[in-house]
């Protein structure tokens, strides 16, 4: 018998998705105590180099498939792919507000300052999937609620 939400609770997992599949960030975040796993170990395409062209369902079924919380430059993949993460009950992602191209360590230390809330407050006490953005000051917000079908009004026969 497996344990529900077993893999988001003893350890918070961050992917570094393409954007943010760099050393220095990857660096950083672990010296910050998290655990992180990158783009470039987990898809290695020919001469085991960064795979390229990788369609973000293919990602997103890859860190639901493990529990990791996805995180992306992309805060419009939840209306992209929203039938996907749907489907994907151990999926987290951390999306930044935009994905204007800035240094990247902004984002990282906006990540760095959410440390305390990804590992014990608000991110556990939702359900996944869940999707958050960032902003480049660490505030942030959590919606389950937009990972939920979308409710169409149907219309009662012979109204």
């Amino acid at each position: 018998m497996t344990i529900p939400y077993r893999k988001w609770r003893e350890e918070q997992v961050l992917f570094l998705d393409d954007a943010f599949d760099c050393p220095l960030a990857a660096e950083q975040l672990t010296k910050a105590g998290f655990v992180v796993k990158r783009f470039s170990e987990c898809f290695q395409g020919e001469n085991g180099k960064r795979a390229q062209s990788v369609k973000d369902p293919d990602v997103i079924a890859f860190c639901n498939k493990h529990g990791y919380i996805l995180t992306t430059t992309d805060g419009n993949i939840i209306n992209l792919h929203r039938p996907v993460i749907q489907r994907s009950k151990s999926l987290g992602i951390l999306a930044t507000a935009h994905n204007t191209v800035i240094e990247i360590t902004v984002w990282v230390n906006a990540i760095i300052k959410l440390k305390p809330q990804i590992e014990k407050g608000s991110f556990k006490k939702k359900g996944r999937p869940w999707f958050a953005k960032i902003d480049t000051t660490g505030k942030f917000s959590v919606s389950p609620k937009t990972v939920e079908p979308t409710q169409r009004k149907s219309q009662a026969a012979g109204s």
